[in-house]
């Protein structure tokens, strides 16, 4: 949990590592933490993930984008 170690560790040592844009990386950005985004391991198998999924598309680098 973010906010557990935000109080046991100076905010300049946490990153955030993610796969989503609207979760993982928004809330990095909202809390002013670094972020690292990662390319999901496999494939979104719920009709609501891979429509998110599709939603990400335009937010990401290109060299993500399939």
């Amino acid at each position: 949990n973010i906010l557990k170690a935000l109080k046991n560790v100076p905010e300049n040592e946490i990153a955030v590592v993610g796969d989503q844009i609207y979760t993982d990386v928004l809330g990095a950005n909202l809390m002013n933490l670094k972020m690292l985004y990662v390319v999901p391991i496999e494939k979104e198998k719920t009709a609501f993930f891979k429509f998110k999924r599709k939603m990400e598309k335009p937010f990401l680098p290109k060299k993500f984008v399939k």
